[in-house]
């Protein structure tokens, strides 16, 4: 059998000073790096946001994609984990960070029963904060901590797997089983989770509570672009939705 060819991808790292655009006067500058709790290395590609701390100290549930200048924009971090984020008003923020596989520090969900988001392992996380000065740099490092994971298979009744299946997790809020966020999917995070062509899936970046699985099993047509060079459109026809 052939050896399979390995990739190797360079780890080239900017100068924060390449990253960061000249900051406006009567603003201020974050920079920081954002490292994995379980293995001391940098969180590569990792998104973080600023939230501003109002007075119940809570941040929200979920990423915003508004805020006051540079409060609500989402950067990514290099691949050294370095992140800049110029133009911030001054002010406390709370700073939130999302990397695929790791729990994202909160105060509490506004879905969830648990009062504090626990790490597969540990002590409770503590979401960190930064106060923002005019005309300065604030720096902070952040250590983020990896969740639990839920993996597995999905078959046809015949036994053949079933690849390209959606999947999501659920966890008990008030008596009713609702969709959990704990896994946050969207921008520089990844798709969300799909069954492989083995019908095999692998769901990171979960708190320690019970969860049940969710498959979407439909069944569509594509329309190709139209004259007006539109893209793709998709028409579900049938859908099953199975819980395990």
């Amino acid at each position: 059998m052939r050896p399979w060819p390995l990739l190797l991808i360079p780890l080239l790292t900017l100068p924060a000073t390449a990253q960061n655009n000249s900051a406006k006067p009567g603003t201020g500058t974050v920079t920081g790096h954002v490292y994995c709790a379980d293995t001391n290395a940098p969180a590569r590609m990792a998104s973080v946001q600023l939230q501003p701390i109002s007075r119940t100290e809570k941040p929200s549930a979920s990423l915003s994609f508004t805020g006051n200048g540079s409060a609500g924009r989402i950067v990514q971090t290099a691949l050294d984990g370095g992140f800049v984020i110029p133009n911030v008003a001054p002010g406390a923020y709370f700073v939130v960070v999302r990397a695929p596989g790791y729990l994202s520090p909160k105060i509490k969900d506004d879905d969830s029963d648990d009062a504090e988001p626990q790490a597969a392992s540990g002590p409770p996380l503590v979401i960190p904060k930064v106060d923002v000065t005019a005309d300065q740099a604030a720096n902070i490092d952040v250590r983020v901590e990896r969740g639990a994971a839920v993996s597995g298979t999905v078959l046809f009744d015949d036994g053949s797997p079933a690849p390209g299946i959606l999947l999501n997790v659920l966890h008990k809020s008030k008596g009713k089983w609702v969709p959990s966020q704990s896994h946050f999917q969207g921008f520089f995070t990844g798709a969300p989770p799909i069954t492989d062509d083995l019908g095999h899936y692998r769901i990171g970046g979960l708190r320690d509570r019970e969860y049940i699985v969710q498959a979407l099993l439909s069944h569509m047509d594509m329309t190709p672009p139209d004259s007006h060079g539109e893209g793709f459109s998709a028409l579900v026809r049938s859908a099953i939705t199975v819980y395990s």
